[in-house]
């Protein structure tokens, strides 16, 4: 059970950390990077 418990907490806090790094360096309102699939179909084609 502490394993379990360890490897909650160590996700959870590296989420938070770096979700908390991306919003204070200001990238908060950024776009996704990633294209939309119809649109990655088209490029493709």
């Amino acid at each position: 059970m502490k394993t379990y418990l360890a490897e909650v907490l160590g996700t959870f806090l590296l989420v938070f950390i770096g979700t908390a790094s991306v919003v204070t360096g200001g990238f908060g309102g950024a776009p996704p990077l990633a294209r939309k699939a119809s649109a990655w179909r088209s490029a493709s084609a």
